[in-house]
């Protein structure tokens, strides 16, 4: 990542394992011991510190750190990835988006602006299937314009593109095709690891996880007119 000159990396959430929703909020109603939970403010602090200091090489490609379901919330109502984004000096997020995308030649007028809409994922799954993802991350997302819809949460790890045809804001009544891609972004935490039961054993033999990220390559083609053309790959 460090050595691809023209990567823009974007962060879908959960940097780390941590508590899920359910039991930040189990524990916020537990009232007869308050100082543990500053502790594990204290503990949350330094892990916030040790990743921003894991992520300092490739600040400059960061466009947003974005929240998932495994975050912290200290007591002032911020969290963790705040503290994350803050400590690097990139964008916080929040719990997903757009993200406007400017691509331009050096020296040429013509451009290519692509729009991204990104969420951590929860509650946007199809099963066990390829298939299935992509077909519920299609239905969830039926109501929003997009050229890339990116979503990670599940653990998997794949992307596809598929045309779509429309005509232009102004000038030639004519046809114009462009790709709209879906992206379930993949994870770093195993699911097996020897000699430890971890949540996929014990949640009953789920499916081992996609380790790693995807790459989406937009690949810039000659400009028609004041209109930049693009190609795209996905891989994973």
């Amino acid at each position: 990542m460090q050595a691809t000159k023209y990567a823009v990396v974007l962060g879908i959430g959960d940097y780390y394992d941590w508590l899920r929703t359910h039991a930040r909020d189990f524990l916020r109603q537990y009232q007869h011991d308050r100082d543990s939970f500053n502790k594990l403010h204290d503990y949350r602090h330094e892990a916030a510190a040790a990743f921003a200091k894991e992520l300092m090489p490739i600040r400059e490609k960061i466009a947003l750190l974005s929240l998932g379901n495994h975050h912290h919330e200290f007591g002032d109502g911020t969290n963790d990835v705040m503290e994350m984004c803050r400590l690097l000096r990139v964008q916080y997020g929040g719990h997903g988006g757009f993200l406007r995308l400017n691509i331009r030649k050096p020296n040429r007028t013509a451009h290519i602006t692509l729009s991204i809409l990104y969420h951590h994922g929860e509650k946007i799954g199809g099963g066990s299937t390829v298939g299935g993802d992509i077909n519920a991350m299609a239905r969830k997302a039926q109501g929003w314009e997009f050229d890339a819809l990116i979503v990670a949460h599940n653990h998997k790890k794949h992307g596809t593109h598929m045309p779509v045809v429309g005509v232009p804001s102004r000038g030639e009544m004519k046809l114009v095709e462009r790709p709209k891609v879906y992206i379930r972004a993949g994870c770093f935490m195993r699911g097996y690891v020897k000699d430890c039961v971890t949540y996929a054993e014990a949640a009953g033999l789920m499916n081992p996880t996609a380790l790693g990220y995807v790459r989406w390559d937009i690949l810039p083609k000659k400009p028609k007119g004041s209109a930049m053309r693009y190609d795209c790959t996905v891989t994973y």
